[in-house]
């Protein structure tokens, strides 16, 4: 989407019509308005990027009725280093729950995204991705 300021990464296993891992440019505004606010890997609700409160979904959006960070850290890229989150998201249809990771390079202030996280094969293969990415600079 290159007037969103993200594109979509779909691995082979993953779901048809999914976006399994977003790369979002928050430069161009690409969490999907000028409003993005930056991801934080640290915090409760970090993979956030959206205004107002956090929801589950985008049609309908469903309020997150908690959401908990389980795991903070750095992970290598090719040639940088991203501050990585993981968190459980219980949404207040339980249907609806998810488990996000986020990989954040706040220099370039680009993120990536993979909302519903615990896909095994999907996972280990989105894992492979980022640790061969190289971020340039223009």
């Amino acid at each position: 989407e290159p007037t969103g300021g993200s594109a979509c990464l779909n691995p082979s296993g993953a779901p048809a019509g999914s976006c399994a891992l977003r790369i979002v440019d928050l430069n161009t505004g690409g969490a999907g308005n000028s409003t993005a606010r930056p991801p934080d890997p640290q915090a409760p609700q970090g993979w956030w990027m959206g205004a107002g409160p956090p929801t589950c979904g985008p049609t309908p959006p469903v309020p997150v009725a908690n959401s908990t960070l389980v795991t903070s850290s750095f992970v290598r890229m090719r040639n940088k280093t991203a501050a990585y989150g993981a968190w459980q998201v219980t949404c207040a249809d339980a249907s609806r729950n998810f488990s996000p990771r986020l990989w954040w390079l706040p220099n370039t202030r680009v993120a990536l995204v993979e909302d519903h996280g615990g896909a095994g094969a999907v996972d280990t293969q989105i894992d492979q991705i980022v640790a061969s990415v190289t971020v340039t600079s223009d």
